[in-house]
Parts: structure tokens; sequence; C-alpha cells
């Protein structure tokens, strides 16, 4: 249900407008595109942006152009909704890293009833990755950090 509000928002939002770039489309796809190969999450605004590239010195156009049509910068109330998404992700992992005992299970419940904005992509698969908590679980429970990058991937 709530997938179909977010592609009913989307398309009221973008309208007719569907750029192209030598013929191929400049709007990320995401039954076909990784979200966050062109996207990236700012904790601290709650926006979502353009990912950067260093090597070109530029943002790259699927992201920008998807952030441009979409107006993912400019939802106030969303970005908020994003920070409590990610503040509760970021507790989930926390407390996981803190317990006695792991149980991975348990764990990707928890992440998957925490994340009603998408954002375990950008946790497990994009640059939330190097930040902590995340980064802890990954280099002090790499089976749990792969379990939890496959649970992601095929949700």
């Amino acid at each position: 249900m709530r997938r179909v509000y977010r592609r009913n928002l989307s398309t009221r939002i973008k309208g007719t407008e569907f750029p192209l770039v030598d013929s191929h489309p400049a709007l990320i796809d995401p039954s076909t595109d990784n979200p966050w190969d062109f996207l990236d999450f700012d904790p601290q605004t709650g926006n979502i942006v353009a990912r950067y590239d260093p090597a070109s010195k530029q943002f790259l156009l699927k992201g920008a152009e998807t952030v441009r049509v979409l107006e993912l910068d400019r939802r106030e109330a969303m970005a908020r909704g994003y920070q409590r998404t990610f503040r509760r992700i970021k507790r989930v992992v926390e407390d996981a890293l803190a317990a006695p005992q792991h149980d991975t299970a348990a764990l990707l419940q928890s992440l998957s009833e925490a994340d009603d904005h998408g954002l375990l992509g950008w946790c497990f698969d994009g640059l939330g990755s190097h930040m902590p908590p995340f980064s802890d679980l990954q280099k002090s429970h790499p089976d749990i950090w792969h379990a939890c990058c496959e649970h992601y991937r095929h949700h």
C-alpha cells in the first residue's frame, strides 16, 4: 500500500516531464536501477540528494535529474520522516551490537519493521555502510553484515 502512495505522489510531482539524455532516460527506474547507485541520503537534513562522483567532480546525472524532477530535496515533511526512519534503523543496529547474543533473524525482522522509507539500501549498500554503527557491524560481525545485505537486496 505504501509503495502505491509513493508512486502516485511521484507521478503527481513529476507530471509528464520525462527527461532524456542521448535518447536514454535521465530518471532512475527503480525496477531496473538500484536508486542508491545514483542517490545519497543526508542524515543531517533528511534529504535525498544526487550522489556525487569525485572522479568526474560532478553529481551523477540520473540522481540529479531524479532529485530535480521529483523535488526530493524540497520535501520538509518527508525529510523529517526519513530522519526518524534513519534513527530507528541506526538504533536497531546499535542495540544488536550491544546485545550479548546475536540473533540474525531477529535483527533482520527488526530492520524490516524499522524501515518505512526504504533506507536499508543506503545503510547496507550505499554510503551509509561506511558510517557507524553500520561500519561497526560490518567489521565486528561480517556474517551478520552479509545476511543484512542479502536480506536488503532480496526485499
